[in-house]
């Protein structure tokens, strides 16, 4: 996934059967200087990190559900659980 040239404010939400990314797989070549937000679908959550690092380390195996950056900010929506 190539995060360069993106349409602010737009949803990019994955669909079809095997074309869901893991937050890790999302987040590996993530080298924009953005914030990260994860929003949980099941709680109600969200989650704020500077690091893609550490929000991997958090969160890296949950399935992303949809993404859209907003005022620089990468908004993540994951569902922790079904």
């Amino acid at each position: 996934v190539i995060l360069e040239n993106l349409t602010r404010d737009k949803k990019y939400v994955f669909h079809g059967k095997g074309k869901y990314m893991k937050v890790k797989e999302f987040l590996e070549n993530f080298t924009v200087d953005n914030h990260i937000k994860i929003y949980d679908m099941h709680n109600f959550d969200t989650h704020r990190f500077n690091n893609a690092n550490e929000a991997i380390r958090q969160f890296g195996y949950y399935t992303v559900r949809e993404w859209k950056i907003i005022d620089n900010v990468l908004k993540i929506t994951i569902r922790t659980q079904f």
